[in-house]
């Protein structure tokens, strides 16, 4: 789950025990560390490579055989040799092949090279993602601006959950199993669990240990089930950074620096749109001071050739409302740094993309922005609004299934979930209710049917039998009985969970509108068709009252009309 994986070829010695203290010593480093005795199995461990870089460590052998087959990898970072040859291997290959760092004669030293590579890989490591104020919807977005809007608002809903001893016991064992054969961290992890308070977080984030190692890496990635393993941690980090930033609030512009690291691919796009809105998927460490960046800036310069080590420069306006920002230099265990570690959300524009031929680095210029920012508030509003009747826990879900379409992993988390509450839980029929959302999603409708059900009957028992709730179950049996072509059983709910909403919502109601949508489309397939068009006009008219004129639910209305027209072999009304 880190970025990096060490995987090495080879034995460093004859010697068995000096054999097992080395590769003890690199698993110690990274946890995920593979030793491979031969070609074969050297070539597996490359290709189940999947979102890590990889730092390869050739101990001895044929050295230039093994690098023909592997240098052009698109996962390989990084080489690092053994050999007692130095000198004469050192001058020859490191000619022909990019990725070699260097080339050792001590094994110690050549452990100590990788340990400090892989501290600066983590430290630039981290996500970007584009978003273009333009889009004036939610629903016209390109795949990279939804992506941006989305991850925001799973954020902000897992910000919303409550941090309790059960959340906290979850990240650690997390954090345990994968850190099962690291002494080091095993000892930090028992010490945060016997010590850590909540304003300790920026302390610990600062810390550099398996907290920041695993929060970033879900981060950067948007691994939704190691983020969710460490909301506990996020809700108090983003807690603790939100407090210190008042302090900054009033304070004039300034200027903060940072090393990144970026694909060839990531920084051509950023270079093609100039001007552009970006965020970055996780905690950002910055430094008042250039020269704390540039430092570590250099340390990377032997990373490999489809990387751009670039200095970014960030012009701060701290009195912006999305700009979330803390100067941690007094909590900070890493000192003399003078950094500020900005939130996750904060908006940027990129202003200019420069070769800076003094420093032989390319010079990316960022301000800190609010454009973008009302866009992305109205829409998390606006979903969260949709989903107000829902805790926290179950908008988590609902998210992965509904918006981000990670079916699988809704499924697996509504199941987690069911595990890890009591009976008696007030979320236990929407959980019920998310499973079965899940099911239906998969086409899989007698699991789907026995979810709803069992969701219906806990909400009799404990809602008012007006609650929306109970029409939303009703609803959602009869889309079920629908699609089982059980067609007047499906009349049957779609009319009981009408009957609800007319009780609820005397004008317009998206949900309403659904309702009265399944009943036209019951009548459509009992070849009713008159009475399917009532149904489907009085659809399509409150849709078009409530939705924009392009929203997905209008056509898909229009679709359905059009269709009982052909039916009707009345054309050109269908054309209309």
């Amino acid at each position: 789950m880190e970025d990096v994986r060490v995987i090495s070829l080879g034995i460093v010695s004859d010697n068995a025990t000096k054999c097992n203290q080395t590769n003890k010593r690199i698993l110690e480093i990274n946890p995920a560390a593979l030793n491979c005795v031969d070609y074969t199995q050297c070539i597996n461990a490359m290709n189940s490579v999947r979102d890590e870089k990889v730092i390869f460590i050739i101990w001895n052998g044929c050295i230039n055989d093994i690098l023909s087959k592997f240098h052009e990898c698109s996962s390989l970072f990084a080489v690092f040799l053994y050999s007692k040859k130095r000198s004469y291997v050192h001058d020859k290959l490191r000619a022909q092949y990019s990725k070699i760092v260097d080339v050792f004669d001590d094994e110690n030293a050549l452990i100590e090279s990788v340990l400090k590579m892989i501290q600066s890989m983590a430290r630039i490591a981290i996500a970007v993602s584009l978003f273009d104020e333009k889009q004036k919807s939610i629903r016209d977005l390109t795949k990279n601006s939804a992506s941006f809007i989305l991850y925001q608002l799973l954020i902000n809903v897992l910000k919303d959950m409550i941090p309790d001893e059960q959340s906290k016991n979850n990240m650690l064992a997390v954090c345990e199993d994968f850190y099962s054969s690291n002494k080091e961290e095993l000892l930090k992890i028992a010490e945060f669990r016997k010590s850590y308070t909540a304003d300790k977080a920026i302390w610990w984030y600062s810390d550099e240990c398996f907290l920041y190692k695993l929060l970033n890496r879900g981060l950067r990635t948007e691994d939704i089930d190691l983020l969710y393993s460490f909301r506990f941690f996020i809700i108090d980090l983003s807690t603790a950074l939100e407090n210190e930033c008042r302090k900054l609030k009033q304070n004039d512009w300034m200027t903060l620096y940072r090393r990144q690291r970026l694909s060839n691919t990531d920084f051509e796009e950023l270079h093609a749109n100039i001007g552009i809105i970006i965020t970055f998927n996780g905690f950002l460490s910055t430094s008042r001071d250039i020269n704390v960046a540039l430092r570590f800036a250099r340390q990377c310069a032997t990373f490999g050739s489809d990387l751009k080590i670039c200095l970014i420069e960030i012009c701060v306006n701290p009195s912006l409302s999305s700009v979330v920002a803390a100067d941690i230099e007094q909590f900070s265990k890493m000192k003399g740094e003078q950094e500020v570690l900005f939130g996750l959300g904060t908006t940027f524009k990129v202003e200019s993309i420069e070769m800076d031929e003094a420093l032989n680095l390319w010079r990316i210029r960022l301000i800190t922005t609010d454009e973008g920012a009302q866009q992305k508030h109205d829409y998390i509003q606006a979903q969260k609004e949709m989903m107000k009747e829902y805790s926290p826990l179950i908008c988590f879900g609902r998210l992965l299934w509904n918006e981000l379409g990670q079916i699988d992993c809704a499924e697996k988390y509504f199941k987690n979930l069911l595990q890890s509450v009591p009976l008696d839980h007030p979320d236990i029929a929407d959980i019920y209710n998310g499973i079965g959302c899940v099911y239906a999603k998969k086409g899989v409708l007698d699991q789907a049917l026995k979810n709803y059900n069992e969701a219906y009957e806990i909400r009799k028992r404990t809602l008012q039998e007006t609650d929306p709730k109970i029409a939303g179950s009703l609803h959602n049996i009869g889309v079920i009985y629908r699609a089982q072509s059980k067609i007047d059983r499906a009349l049957d709910y779609f009319l009981q969970a009408l009957t609800i909403h007319e009780k609820n919502y005397d004008g317009d109601h998206e949900d309403k509108g659904y309702t009265i949508e399944s009943i036209g489309l019951v009548y459509r397939s009992k070849c009713k068709f008159d009475t399917a068009l009532i149904w489907l006009s009085r659809a399509l008219g409150m849709y078009k009252r409530l939705f924009p004129a392009q929203h997905p639910e209008i056509g898909k209305c229009f679709g359905s009309i059009g269709s009982i027209y052909e039916e009707k072999n009345e054309r050109d009304r269908a054309l209309d």
